[in-house]
């Protein structure tokens, strides 16, 4: 495979200009609505232009500013009508192809390690609010493919990428299908048939045979940890943040390699992170061997599979997130948590054999969500894997 070396600015359009008029609302994308190491945009919404990065179909976006470049937030357009503009936030750098690049070829370049390491030691400012510094970027020097080549590379990552996509709006589908089931079963009670009475504790009217309790009545929160570098030569399964935010699973590691105690992980868990509630970071666990997981989770030890089932979509109504989001305290919005007592103080209505149909008959969707899950984790193992071949040129696409 033919490469040439060449700076990254006559390699690709930094911020294009693009004509954008006042007084109309147009398409706007914040820093929030970029998944971490996911391709696509998912949502946006409109406002008026009052200043921040431009762009229009088919451009890739990189976040600029710390941790959300490290956190891997990069994005490509494909949204938009041909010639429809957009506009997003300031910490967004927008990039074009030229005659030189394939505009797809442009997204894999910037999620690779190779330029995102680039782009890291271009980082200026102070601790926790570092941005690059742009004209640094643009000087930095990289091998670049003939266009064919990288139109081949682009379309094979595409085919990955679009699985993953797929999966994922299957996966929001399932869930929005089983939070209105459970909206239907534990809140408007649509599926009984006894007579409603006011519970002032939940403010709601329920069935004359339920009754409010508390996280705490029902789960506990199971608080084992072990330290993994006593073990130092064990292949562990870890589970955290980062791990997380990048594509929902763990991340397998040497115990030597863990600096800190960890939580054990067994079937009957149920996983939600402390950190910034509002993110509804969930973990479902399924293959326990050898599992481990931050403390900053709350690990729930559930009694059956039913009470599993009722508390992992419980825990995504948007009840309970807003619940644990305005109880949320900390010293900055990236790093705020929920205490312990005041999660488990969350109220339910509760019937123990309403839980059990509940749990039982949304089984096979949870378990197809897990597969689904499986898939994509593997996609995207398969892809950051192929990835790194194509740009270290030891792999070619004939």
């Amino acid at each position: 495979m033919k490469l040439e070396e060449i700076q990254l600015d006559k390699a690709v359009i930094f911020n294009p200009k693009i004509n954008i008029k006042k007084n109309i609302k147009y398409k706007r994308i914040t820093m929030e609505m970029l998944k971490e190491h996911y391709k696509f945009i998912n949502q946006f919404e409109y406002d008026y232009f009052n200043g921040g990065s431009k762009f229009e179909q088919n451009d890739t976006l990189l976040a600029k500013i710390t941790p959300c470049l490290e956190n891997g937030k990069t994005a490509y357009v494909d949204f938009l009508r041909e010639n429809e503009v957009a506009f997003g936030s300031t910490e967004f750098i927008t990039i074009r192809n030229n005659n030189k690049t394939d505009r797809d070829y442009i997204y894999y370049l910037f999620t690779s390690d190779l330029i995102r390491k680039k782009a890291i030691k271009c980082l200026e400012g102070t601790s926790g609010r570092k941005r690059i510094n742009e004209y640094a970027l643009r000087k930095q020097i990289i091998l670049l493919p003939e266009i064919d080549t990288q139109k081949k590379i682009s379309q094979f990552l595409s085919l990955l990428d679009k699985k993953i996509s797929i999966n994922n709006e299957l996966n929001r589908i399932t869930i929005k299908f089983l939070k209105n089931y459970f909206i239907k079963t534990f809140i408007t009670f649509q599926n009984e048939n006894s007579n409603l009475t006011y519970n002032d504790k939940l403010n709601l009217e329920i069935p004359n045979d339920w009754e409010a309790k508390t996280l705490d009545n029902i789960v506990e929160i199971k608080t084992e940890i072990i330290d993994p570098q006593e073990e130092e030569g064990r292949i562990f399964k870890l589970l955290s943040i980062p791990s997380y935010d990048e594509d929902g699973s763990f991340r397998k590691t040497l115990g030597k390699n863990i600096n800190s105690n960890k939580l054990v992980i067994t079937e009957n868990n149920l996983l939600l992170s402390k950190l910034n509630p509002k993110f509804n970071r969930i973990y479902y666990p399924t293959d326990c061997n050898d599992l481990l997981a931050s403390t900053e989770f709350f690990n729930f030890s559930c009694k059956d599979l039913f009470m599993k089932n009722f508390l992992y979509i419980l825990f995504q109504t948007d009840h309970f997130i807003n619940y644990c989001s305005k109880s949320a305290t900390g010293t900055s919005n990236s790093h705020k948590r929920i205490k312990k007592d005041v999660l488990m103080n969350f109220k339910t209505p509760f019937n123990e054999d309403a839980i059990k149909n509940f749990g039982n008959l949304i089984n096979p969707f949870v378990q197809k969500i897990n597969l689904r899950n499986d898939e994509i984790r593997s996609y995207n193992s398969f892809k950051k894997f192929m990835h790194q071949l194509f740009l270290k040129n030891q792999i070619v696409i004939n």
